[in-house]
Formats: C-alpha cells, structure tokens, sequence
C-alpha cells in the first residue's frame, strides 16, 4: 500500500502562491491572455489552479499552436459541465435501477413499463451539475493538446483545417458525460487500432473504427433507461450500450486518431419512442460521414416520417443559442436551452419554415412531436408579433405548438 502524503500547511499555502503568481505573471504578460480566456479563469474557483498548469506546459513553446490549443479549450469552457440524474415518480421518490441486473433487454423493459404505470410515470431528475471550470483536471487537458497536435504530423490529416481540428478533433468532452481520460484508456485497451493512424488515410481509418465498434459492441435496450452514459471502462466491460453510449465511443475513437468527429442526434423520434444518437466523422472531402448501424439507416430515407430535427452536439460557445441568451433561471424542456448544438436536419433532409401562433404572454414557443405517449419538445422559436417561426423542420410530420410550464409541455391547440 502506498503511504498518505499530507501537505503541511506552510507547504500547501507555498504551492498555492506559486500558482498564484504565475497566474498573475500570465495575466500581465504581452499582448496577454485572450479575454475570453481570462474570463473563465477570474470565474474559476481553487481549480483555476489547473488552467493555469494548462497555460503554464504551452508558454514557451516556439510552436503557438498548443497554446492556442489551451486558450480554445479554457475559453470555451464556460458553462461546460456534467450532469447526474436520479429516477423520480410524481411523488419525488427515488428508483435505483441497474440495468444489467435484468437477465435481457426484454425483461428489463418489461420491469421499466410496469414501474412506470404503478408509479404514476417515470421521470428523469437532474440531482447534481458538475462544471468543468471546477473538476476538470490539467492532466486531461494537457494530454488531449499533445496527442491530438502532434497528430498533425501525419501527412494524411494535415488536409483539416486548424479550426476544424480544434472544434471538432480537440474536445476532451463528446456530450455531458462525466469527464474523464478516455484517450489513455482506449490506446492501452486498443494500441493496435492506433498503430495504423500513421498508415492509412482519413477516410480508411473512419471506416477500420465504425467497423471495429460494430464488430465488438452491441445495442442493448437496457441500457437506453439509464441515468447516465456509461463510463468507458464499464462500456468495453459490458461490450454493450445504448445508441448513445456507442456514438460516444466511436467520436472518442475517431478524435484520439486525430479524425474530427461529433455527435448527431434526435431527441425524440415522431410517433415512437426514445430518441437516437450516432456519430459523425469528417471525411476527406471536409464532409461529415454519419456512421449509423445498418439496422437503423431506414430512419434516414426521405419518406421516414420518424425523425423530426437533427442536432449536432458542439463544444464551441454557440453566442446565438438558447442556452447562451436565456437567463440561468428560465426553465426549457430538456435539452433545448441545456448545451451547445447547431441544427443540422438540412445536412439529412429536405426542410421548410413554418410559423405558429402565440398568445400575447408567450416570450417563447416550442415545436412539440408525439413521443413515448406523450407530447415532447424538439424546436424553440422566439415570439415576435404573437408568431413563432420555426427553421429547417421536416415537413409532413405531425407537430403542436406549446409552451412549457411547471416542468410540463402544455399545447396550445
């Protein structure tokens, strides 16, 4: 067993003043940090000290480009977190629930819907929001900007451009999973899959990843009901996950071989249940290949009425969206208003606007389909003129308008 080291006082306060100059040193040094960059860090706590190693390992670098890797991740670091959730019915009582104590997806489903009847519905609570600003750790940070910069000496990868690399290749977070050193873990699980990143060319690689998930992981219904995404060990454990377990795996994948990749979704399928989620990867041509199992490519044909809005989960600050305007207070249904994305339905579709009316007390409308026996939000429009006009929606399929009050979706007609 290793022996506990404990700081002395005197130690501890000399480590913290250290920090704290260097900051300062940091701060003051010309032409200074980015202002962006210095805002996440005066709105940090103790773990400031953390971005400050991160800034601190790329100074002196002669090559910028890892310390304009370090000021991207701080700066768009604001308002990054993770969040847990419990298992609630309508009276506030909590359900532990594991999964993979159910002997099939079958059974567990079965288990799941007569839960939710007796218990007046089921519903999904958020208990804790962890901010990155505050957990994250320099270790973390620092290996990603290594790996994913020297990547650049590949011939094979120096097509992307630096911006691309950034947005969608640097990232340490895929959604808002819990945080952790998913680099590391895959090349010890995998260093053979890694091997061939210095071999074979973008588009190759994205094909030899998409098929080795496919090959060794599996969806498992039981895991769609869960409160949080597996963790990586406990998914190449299980060799099983939910839709959104394996796209996170497989953006994980592509990023550690220094392929920018994200994840798409649909938060709730039209007429259907659940949602779904895949991963997309960056070709050659700087187009976004999504790798959807074959089982589920019949969602994406143009006369499938399932999939209302496709959205694409981003890490870069979106200055225009929901979540960046609206006040912390002001409640949205879920995921509208909760992160980051863009809308990409028309990288998939055919689209059209549409316009919905309003009553004179409605600052904000949503676009609501038909999911899981109830009415679930997937569009937001802002009210001007007792209108709500909505972008980029697939037309044919069945939509309300409706407001969200009381942590519940009223329709308005």
């Amino acid at each position: 067993m290793k022996p506990t080291i404990a700081i002395k006082p005197l130690l501890f306060i000399s480590i913290l003043l250290c920090f704290t100059s260097l900051y300062s040193c940091l701060k003051s040094t010309e032409p200074g940090l980015p202002d962006k960059v210095l805002k996440v860090l005066n709105e940090t706590g103790f773990n400031r000290i953390e971005l400050t190693k991160t800034i601190a390992e790329f100074i002196d670098y002669p090559d910028e480009l890892k310390l304009s890797g370090a000021y991207y991740l701080i700066s768009n670091m604001d308002r990054q977190y993770y969040v847990d959730f419990d298992v609630k019915d309508t009276l506030g009582n909590i359900y532990s629930i594991d999964p993979m104590s159910f002997g099939s997806e079958s059974t567990f489903l079965a288990y799941w819907k007569k839960l939710d009847t007796l218990s007046g519905g089921l519903k999904f609570k958020a208990r804790t929001f962890v901010l990155d600003t505050d957990t994250v750790e320099s270790s973390i940070l620092v290996s990603r900007i290594n790996r994913i910069l020297d990547t650049l000496t590949n011939p094979y990868l120096d097509r992307y451009p630096i911006d691309i690399i950034f947005e969608c290749a640097l990232p340490y977070r895929i959604a808002n999973e819990a945080i952790e050193n998913w680099q590391n873990i895959l090349l010890q699980e995998y260093p053979l899959l890694f091997d061939h990143t210095d071999k074979l060319g973008p588009d190759s690689m994205i094909s030899l990843i998409d098929s080795f998930v496919e090959a060794n992981f599996r969806f498992d219904g039981r895991f769609v009901k869960q409160s949080s995404i597996q963790p990586l060990r406990q998914l190449i454990m299980n060799k099983a996950g939910s839709h959104e377990d394996l796209a996170q795996l497989k953006v994980k994948m592509l990023r550690t071989a220094g392929i920018p990749a994200v994840m798409d979704y649909v938060p709730y399928l039209a007429d259907s249940v659940n949602g779904f989620h895949w991963a997309s990867a960056m070709q050659e041509d700087l187009s976004f290949k999504p790798l959807v199992n074959k089982n589920m490519q019949f969602l994406f044909r143009e006369n499938n009425l399932r999939i209302p809005k496709i959205y694409r989960r981003v890490y870069t600050i979106q200055p225009r969206s929901l979540f960046r305007t609206k006040e912390t207070q002001f409640f949205t249904p879920p995921f509208l208003g909760h992160y980051d994305y863009l809308d990409v339905t028309e990288e998939y579709f055919s689209v059209v606007h549409n316009s919905m009316s309003a009553t004179s007390s409605d600052s904000i409308i949503y676009l609501a389909v038909y999911n899981d026996s109830m009415w679930k939000a997937i569009d937001y429009a802002v009210v001007e003129n007792y209108i709500g006009s909505f972008k980029n929606i697939r037309p044919a399929l069945m939509y309300k308008p409706a407001v969200f009050k009381n942590d519940s979706i009223i329709l308005l007609n």
